[in-house]
């Protein structure tokens, strides 16, 4: 998926870019880090302090700079992300059980009252998307990935399917008052599953990878 996000903005608006990981770390590997998905300005500064200024450069970091740098989940992850290694592939689907938004923030969120906000806006969007997809689902989940990079996920099962975006958000809100981060929020995701007669294959569409640019 890293690989996928990167060609599909490669050349924007009229462009299209197939690469594989071996051609996109050639061609961009003397980019900023930021080029990748969730590496944000903040890091960004982070990485310069230590003189990394390209993926290239990144890649080849030393793995205790950066575990030291960034502690024992981010460092190893930024690693990887350098040589442009994600820990997803992309499979060919034929039709969704799930459909989902989440976004990926530019600044993690501290205030639970924006947190909430920000939950619900992609609550509707994802509710619109259902509605002209014409699906409608019983479980509602949330994602929720801290500041340490530890990723939680909560759900609700209704007794009746839906895509009433309003009542996706309330729910959602719910889970998220309920699980109560007591760290800041790097991410979030909201997510409707279970739709009636599709096959066992999931589909998530991410909003944004970053507020300022996304489970």
């Amino acid at each position: 998926r890293v690989i996928a996000k990167i060609a599909s903005d490669a050349e924007k608006p009229r462009g299209f870019v197939v690469l594989t990981r071996e051609q996109a770390v050639a061609r961009f590997g003397g980019d900023s880090p930021g080029l990748v998905p969730g590496i944000g300005p903040k890091t960004q500064e982070r990485l310069l302090a230590l003189g990394i200024r390209t993926l290239d450069q990144l890649a080849a970091a030393d793995p205790e700079l950066l575990t030291g740098t960034f502690g024992p989940r981010q460092g190893p992850w930024l690693k990887l992300r350098g040589a442009l290694h994600g820990s997803d592939e992309i499979t060919p689907v034929r039709e969704a059980v799930s459909e989902s938004r989440e976004t990926t923030f530019d600044e993690d969120v501290r205030d639970p009252a924006r947190m909430e906000e920000l939950l619900r806006e992609l609550a509707v969007r994802l509710g619109e998307g259902l509605q002209r997809n014409e699906r409608r689902g019983r479980t509602i989940a949330i994602k929720v990935r801290l500041d340490d990079f530890s990723t939680v996920t909560r759900a609700r099962t209704l007794p009746i399917a839906t895509c009433d975006g309003a009542l996706i958000a309330d729910v959602a809100a719910q889970l998220l008052r309920e699980y109560a981060p007591t760290r800041p929020v790097r991410l979030l995701g909201v997510r409707v599953a279970a739709f009636a007669g599709a096959d066992d294959v999931e589909v998530e569409t991410a909003e944004a990878d970053q507020l300022a640019l996304p489970m």
